[in-house]
Protein backbone atom coordinates (compact mmCIF):
# COMPACT_ATOMS: atom_id res chain seq x y z
CA UNK A 1 0.00 0.00 0.00
CA UNK A 2 1.28 3.47 -0.87
CA UNK A 3 0.06 6.54 0.96
CA UNK A 4 0.21 10.05 -0.45
CA UNK A 5 1.84 11.57 2.63
CA UNK A 6 3.46 10.46 5.86
CA UNK A 7 1.75 11.06 9.21
CA UNK A 8 2.90 14.00 11.32
CA UNK A 9 4.54 12.64 14.50
CA UNK A 10 4.36 14.66 17.73
CA UNK A 11 6.31 13.95 20.92
CA UNK A 12 5.20 15.46 24.23
CA UNK A 13 7.00 15.30 27.58
CA UNK A 14 5.62 16.50 30.92
CA UNK A 15 8.66 18.01 32.61
CA UNK A 16 6.68 18.75 35.79
CA UNK A 17 4.31 15.77 36.14
CA UNK A 18 2.94 16.92 39.50
CA UNK A 19 1.85 20.36 38.26
CA UNK A 20 -1.74 21.33 39.12
CA UNK A 21 -2.02 18.42 41.58
CA UNK A 22 -1.47 15.70 38.97
CA UNK A 23 0.47 12.49 39.55
CA UNK A 24 2.19 9.99 37.26
CA UNK A 25 -1.03 8.02 37.04
CA UNK A 26 -3.22 11.04 36.20
CA UNK A 27 -0.89 12.70 33.68
CA UNK A 28 -2.63 10.88 30.85
CA UNK A 29 -5.86 12.76 31.65
CA UNK A 30 -4.24 16.14 30.94
CA UNK A 31 -4.93 17.09 27.30
CA UNK A 32 -1.83 17.22 25.11
CA UNK A 33 -2.96 20.69 24.01
CA UNK A 34 -2.26 21.99 27.55
CA UNK A 35 1.10 23.66 26.87
CA UNK A 36 1.62 24.59 30.53
CA UNK A 37 1.79 20.86 31.35
CA UNK A 38 3.06 19.15 28.17
CA UNK A 39 6.09 20.37 26.21
CA UNK A 40 6.15 19.66 22.48
CA UNK A 41 9.57 18.08 21.77
CA UNK A 42 8.75 16.99 18.21
CA UNK A 43 11.49 19.10 16.64
CA UNK A 44 14.11 17.06 18.55
CA UNK A 45 12.87 13.59 17.54
CA UNK A 46 15.33 11.62 15.39
CA UNK A 47 13.83 8.12 15.54
CA UNK A 48 11.46 5.99 17.62
CA UNK A 49 10.09 2.46 17.78
CA UNK A 50 7.53 0.70 19.94
CA UNK A 51 7.19 -2.97 20.86
CA UNK A 52 4.26 -4.79 22.39
CA UNK A 53 4.25 -7.93 24.51
CA UNK A 54 1.69 -10.05 26.31
CA UNK A 55 1.51 -10.39 30.08
CA UNK A 56 -0.04 -13.75 30.94
CA UNK A 57 -1.23 -12.99 34.47
CA UNK A 58 -3.21 -9.86 33.64
CA UNK A 59 -5.72 -11.52 31.33
CA UNK A 60 -3.26 -11.49 28.43
CA UNK A 61 -3.33 -7.73 28.00
CA UNK A 62 -0.56 -6.16 25.97
CA UNK A 63 2.08 -3.85 27.39
CA UNK A 64 4.19 -1.57 25.22
CA UNK A 65 7.72 -0.19 25.42
CA UNK A 66 9.23 2.75 23.57
CA UNK A 67 12.74 3.44 22.35
CA UNK A 68 13.33 6.97 21.04
CA UNK A 69 16.33 9.07 20.08
CA UNK A 70 16.19 12.84 20.56
CA UNK A 71 18.68 15.49 19.48
CA UNK A 72 20.37 16.95 22.57
CA UNK A 73 22.65 19.50 20.91
CA UNK A 74 21.64 22.44 23.10
CA UNK A 75 21.05 20.38 26.25
CA UNK A 76 17.56 21.80 26.74
CA UNK A 77 14.20 21.52 25.04
CA UNK A 78 12.32 24.45 23.56
CA UNK A 79 14.81 26.95 24.93
CA UNK A 80 13.93 26.30 28.56
CA UNK A 81 15.96 24.47 31.22
CA UNK A 82 13.99 21.25 30.74
CA UNK A 83 16.24 18.24 31.07
CA UNK A 84 14.90 14.78 30.34
CA UNK A 85 15.13 12.39 33.28
CA UNK A 86 13.56 9.10 34.32
CA UNK A 87 9.98 9.06 35.64
CA UNK A 88 8.65 11.74 33.30
CA UNK A 89 5.48 11.08 31.30
CA UNK A 90 5.97 10.90 27.53
CA UNK A 91 3.33 10.73 24.80
CA UNK A 92 3.54 10.25 21.03
CA UNK A 93 0.78 10.91 18.54
CA UNK A 94 0.52 10.53 14.77
CA UNK A 95 -1.78 12.74 12.69
CA UNK A 96 -2.79 11.60 9.23
CA UNK A 97 -5.64 12.80 7.00
CA UNK A 98 -6.88 15.12 9.74
CA UNK A 99 -7.17 12.37 12.37
CA UNK A 100 -4.82 12.21 15.38
CA UNK A 101 -4.03 8.71 16.63
CA UNK A 102 -2.54 8.00 20.08
CA UNK A 103 0.64 6.04 19.39
CA UNK A 104 2.22 5.75 22.84
CA UNK A 105 1.77 6.99 26.40
CA UNK A 106 4.07 5.94 29.21
CA UNK A 107 6.72 6.80 31.76
CA UNK A 108 10.42 7.26 30.91
CA UNK A 109 12.47 4.40 32.41
CA UNK A 110 15.98 5.41 31.40
CA UNK A 111 17.90 8.08 29.52
CA UNK A 112 21.42 7.70 28.16
CA UNK A 113 23.49 10.22 26.25
CA UNK A 114 25.43 9.40 23.08
CA UNK A 115 28.11 11.99 22.36
CA UNK A 116 28.74 12.34 18.63
CA UNK A 117 31.42 15.03 18.64
CA UNK A 118 32.30 18.28 20.43
CA UNK A 119 28.96 19.87 19.42
CA UNK A 120 26.44 17.09 18.98
CA UNK A 121 24.86 14.53 21.26
CA UNK A 122 21.72 12.42 21.24
CA UNK A 123 19.56 11.09 24.05
CA UNK A 124 18.37 7.49 23.91
CA UNK A 125 15.12 7.19 25.83
CA UNK A 126 13.44 3.99 26.96
CA UNK A 127 9.90 4.15 28.32
CA UNK A 128 7.15 1.74 29.35
CA UNK A 129 3.42 2.15 29.51
CA UNK A 130 1.61 1.93 32.83
CA UNK A 131 0.84 -1.78 32.39
CA UNK A 132 4.46 -2.52 33.34
CA UNK A 133 3.94 -0.88 36.71
CA UNK A 134 0.65 -2.69 37.16
CA UNK A 135 2.40 -5.98 36.39
CA UNK A 136 5.16 -5.32 38.90
CA UNK A 137 2.59 -4.46 41.56
CA UNK A 138 0.74 -7.68 40.78
CA UNK A 139 3.91 -9.78 40.97
CA UNK A 140 4.76 -8.15 44.31
CA UNK A 141 1.70 -9.67 46.01
CA UNK A 142 2.56 -12.64 48.28
CA UNK A 143 -0.44 -14.60 46.97
CA UNK A 144 1.04 -14.46 43.45
CA UNK A 145 4.00 -16.63 44.44
CA UNK A 146 1.87 -19.10 46.38
CA UNK A 147 -0.70 -19.46 43.60
CA UNK A 148 1.52 -19.41 40.53
CA UNK A 149 5.19 -19.87 41.35
CA UNK A 150 4.65 -22.76 43.79
CA UNK A 151 1.88 -24.32 41.73
CA UNK A 152 2.57 -27.78 40.22
CA UNK A 153 0.18 -27.04 37.35
CA UNK A 154 2.07 -26.36 34.12
CA UNK A 155 -0.64 -24.02 32.84
CA UNK A 156 -0.02 -21.66 35.76
CA UNK A 157 3.33 -20.66 34.35
CA UNK A 158 3.88 -18.24 31.52
CA UNK A 159 4.69 -20.01 28.28
CA UNK A 160 5.70 -18.48 24.98
CA UNK A 161 3.17 -19.70 22.46
CA UNK A 162 3.79 -17.21 19.67
CA UNK A 163 6.75 -18.88 18.01
CA UNK A 164 8.04 -17.28 14.85
CA UNK A 165 7.73 -19.74 11.99
CA UNK A 166 10.19 -19.72 9.12
CA UNK A 167 10.79 -22.03 6.18
CA UNK A 168 14.30 -22.27 4.79
CA UNK A 169 14.09 -22.60 1.01
CA UNK A 170 17.78 -22.36 0.18
CA UNK A 171 21.14 -21.88 1.84
CA UNK A 172 24.66 -21.05 0.84
CA UNK A 173 27.91 -21.03 2.78
CA UNK A 174 28.89 -17.72 4.30
CA UNK A 175 32.64 -18.41 4.29
CA UNK A 176 34.62 -18.38 1.07
CA UNK A 177 36.01 -21.69 -0.05
CA UNK A 178 39.62 -22.25 0.91
CA UNK A 179 42.08 -23.17 -1.84
CA UNK A 180 43.00 -26.82 -1.88
CA UNK A 181 46.49 -27.60 -0.59
CA UNK A 182 49.13 -28.33 -3.21
CA UNK A 183 50.78 -31.73 -3.16
CA UNK A 184 54.06 -30.77 -4.69
CA UNK A 185 56.86 -29.41 -2.58
CA UNK A 186 60.39 -28.39 -3.26
CA UNK A 187 63.22 -30.10 -1.40
CA UNK A 188 66.84 -29.02 -1.13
Amino acid sequence: MTIASLPAIKVYIAFNPTASGNTLTTANTVPLTNSSYWTDCSAYLRDFSTKSGKQHYLDRVEATTLKATLNNRDGFFNGSPNTITARLPIAITATWSGTTYPTFYGIIDSVSEKVGDALNSDLDIEASDLLKYLSLKYLHRPSFWQTYAASPAAQSWYRCSNYAVATVTSARPTLPELPSPTTSSTRR
